[in-house]
């Protein structure tokens, strides 16, 4: 089996990418998004304005306003019935990744890229310093930054039964949100599709519930991008 790093380094020699970013998953693997250049400058450009019309619609059905993580914590509680439950070291290690991230991208080293033409030494290269960056961040001390992390956990019910959990990282301070879910289907005539729409729901209640500012809108920040998404995908379905 190739490791991570040679499968980059396939991938990025192999497609030439224009450029590479890795972005660290909070509940699973490393996502890596290659993006080629872009052939024709008039067909990027009308993507790029087909984008901004999707998101300028929903932002035209957005009433500002956003709640604190207290109001969250609070709604997760009484509204959902969610429960705290203790964040192993792994959970803590990657909603702290996220976090350094999302909301300290300042104090992190910047990210590698591979410059000039792309060849299987400078794709080594390139993964080599990733690999150095990835490590930093991870090793970066939580007791120097003032976090107040949380996990809650939920029943996932489908059709009236319970087959698994939905998970809420929230982070007080910063204001982190996160939701996720694993189930077991067993032996049950259970659809894919119903689990996802079940977990789909949950996750689209609480971002709705917790809302943007106004400042978010105007400043794109990375609770806009996330709000977008999540009613951009909604809509998708």
């Amino acid at each position: 089996m190739l490791r991570i790093s040679d499968r980059l380094r396939r991938r990025a020699v192999k497609k030439g990418a224009g450029s590479i970013s890795i972005i660290g998953g909070a509940d699973g693997p490393t996502s890596v998004f290659v993006a080629g250049t872009v052939k024709s400058k008039k067909k990027a450009d009308k993507k790029n304005q087909e984008q901004e019309r999707r998101v300028q619609e929903i932002i035209e059905q957005i009433v500002p306003g956003k709640r604190n993580m207290e109001e969250v914590c609070e709604y997760l509680i009484t509204e959902l019935g969610a429960q705290e439950s203790e964040l192993t070291r792994g959970r803590r290690e990657c909603m702290k990744f996220n976090i350094l991230c999302r909301y300290f991208p300042e104090i992190l080293p910047p990210m590698p890229e591979i410059k000039g033409r792309h060849t299987q030494a400078r794709a080594k290269q390139w993964a080599e310093e990733c690999r150095i960056r990835h490590e930093k961040i991870q090793d970066y001390p939580e007791e120097s930054l003032d976090l107040d992390m949380h996990l809650f956990e939920l029943p996932l019910v489908v059709k009236g039964e319970r087959i698994g959990c939905f998970y809420v990282e929230l982070e007080r301070n910063t204001g982190y949100l996160s939701c996720s879910w694993n189930y077991d289907i067993g032996d049950r005539k259970t659809e894919q599709r119903d689990i996802k729409e079940a977990g789909d729901r949950l996750m689209t209640g609480i971002m709705r519930f917790r809302g943007l500012a106004q400042e978010d809108i105007d400043n794109r920040t990375q609770d806009f991008w996330s709000y977008i998404s999540m009613e951009q995908y909604v809509k998708e379905q």
